[in-house]
């Protein structure tokens, strides 16, 4: 990327746009093209033919995790199936190996493996398989263990809660949170509150762990895990952004051979968790063959607010683009070209604290859209806006083909817009995907000369 910054354009502007570029994009969002906890086991005629096996397996397993991920079970089917050789070769980035045990013929271990995303993407949207890469706000999990009467949340032994906390859901589309059962806890919430579906103590556990959903979810026993006979009844909670009216699922389960109850307890968390996932995948999946475009209006205080929010607009997945088209002391005007439809990139947005609102129908000076930051409280300099002289960049460049020039199998090459049907649109690489650097364009691609108005 070349930016060409005039002589005439003040130094606080110009100061602003270098750090909009140098900021991170996500640093604390967890990567969801990263599969863990896949688990190796695998023998042969000797422990290296075992392990080369177990690496195999293992790989096709971390894939098909990754579409249950990121793909709504209806169209999981449709996906073409890739060997282990091609996810070697074109889709994998990186392997990570632990807890290894070896015989003279038997191989065990547990797998990380680290894809990259850019091909995942290209591959998905080559085959037209609609998917969702828009991780939500962790949902907070308050586990309630034991029939009405004689539930606990916090006080004895509640082995549900525990469970919750050595689930591991970070790199899910909805991270599941458990909280802590601390002084603070045991003061905003009890066991008869959240079972009542006390909206306001709800909202403060929400608040102090950053979550959206609430899951208030009750677990109760019967029969005799020792023995083998146990059942295990669910009822779940689900208060979306800690308000109601709360929507209910059920679930019932029957312990399995060799299953004790902390196997039956886990089983139990991926279930609901699972649920979970689907539901944000229905709501959420794109068709990324299919863009659409809005102006918004961005009412801002400073000039690092802006900055702000630009850098969040580069977090969001369902943003194609952005580019400005005007900038004044109160407020700016940014086109925004996205995936899906209005609705679904209001919720991706929402993720990362944008609220994008209706305000009207279009008009000279009223582009019917408002983007604004919300929720959070943000530390940021309140230099006013202003000044005169223009910004003219460049355009940044296309992200690159498949691996060292060639292409994935299961892809169609990259085209650029505008090529024959059925081609795939070009895909940001893994080192532009979620940067601030795609607005300095517009959708087409050509370099946006930007005013700085009194």
């Amino acid at each position: 990327m070349i930016l060409r910054l005039p002589a005439r354009l003040p130094v606080l502007v110009a100061l602003a746009v270098i750090a909009l570029l140098a900021l991170p994009a996500g640093a604390a969002r967890a990567d969801i093209f990263t599969v863990t906890g896949v688990h190796l086991d695998a023998t042969g005629d000797s422990v290296t033919a075992a392990r080369d096996q177990a690496m195999a397996e293992g790989q096709v397993q971390a894939v098909q995790k990754l579409w249950e991920r990121l793909v709504a079970p209806e169209a999981r089917a449709l996906i073409p199936p890739l060997s282990a050789s091609d996810l070697s070769n074109y889709y994998i980035r990186n392997l990570r190996v632990s807890g290894e045990q070896t015989s003279s013929n038997r191989y065990i271990a547990d797998l990380t493996v680290q894809f990259r995303a850019d091909q995942i993407r290209q591959f998905l949207r080559s085959n037209n398989i609609p998917y969702a890469e828009t991780q939500s706000r962790p949902a907070l999990v308050l586990p309630i263990y034991g029939a009405e009467g004689s539930a606990v949340l916090w006080a004895g032994d509640n082995p549900w809660l525990t469970a919750w906390q050595q689930y591991d859901s970070q790199n899910d589309l909805v991270p599941v949170a458990a909280p802590l059962g601390d002084l603070e806890d045991l003061t905003a919430v009890d066991v008869g509150r959240a079972a009542a579906g006390d909206l306001e103590s709800l909202s403060a556990m929400a608040q102090r762990y950053n979550a959206g959903d609430v899951l208030v979810t009750r677990a109760a026993l019967s029969g005799d895990p020792a023995a083998g006979n146990a059942a295990l009844q669910v009822t779940t909670m689900r208060y979306p952004n800690a308000q109601g009216p709360a929507e209910t699922t059920s679930d019932s389960l029957t312990q399995q051979p060799n299953e004790d109850l902390t196997a039956l307890l886990a089983r139990a968390v991926a279930g609901v968790s699972a649920r979970l996932q689907d539901n944000w995948l229905a709501q959420n999946q794109l068709h990324y063959d299919q863009q659409a475009q809005l102006q918004t209006l961005v009412p801002v205080n400073s000039l690092a607010e802006l900055v702000e929010i630009q850098r969040r607009l580069g977090q969001v997945a369902a943003v194609r683009s952005y580019y400005t088209l005007s900038v004044t002391r109160t407020s700016a005007k940014i086109g925004l070209v996205y995936y899906g439809d209005p609705m679904q990139l209001q919720r991706a947005l929402s993720q990362v604290d944008l609220a994008l609102e209706q305000v009207g129908l279009p008009s000279p000076g009223n582009p019917g859209w408002q983007l604004r930051l919300t929720r959070a409280a943000l530390q940021i300099d309140s230099a006013p806006l202003g000044g005169n002289g223009q910004l003219e960049t460049l355009p940044p460049s296309q992200a690159a083909p498949g691996t060292d020039g060639q292409t994935a199998p299961g892809t169609v090459p990259q085209t650029a817009p505008g090529s024959a049907p059925g081609t795939a649109p070009a895909t940001p690489s893994d080192s532009t995907q979620g940067s601030t650097v795609r607005p300095l364009t517009d959708a087409s691609g050509k370099p946006v000369t930007v005013p700085v108005t009194q």
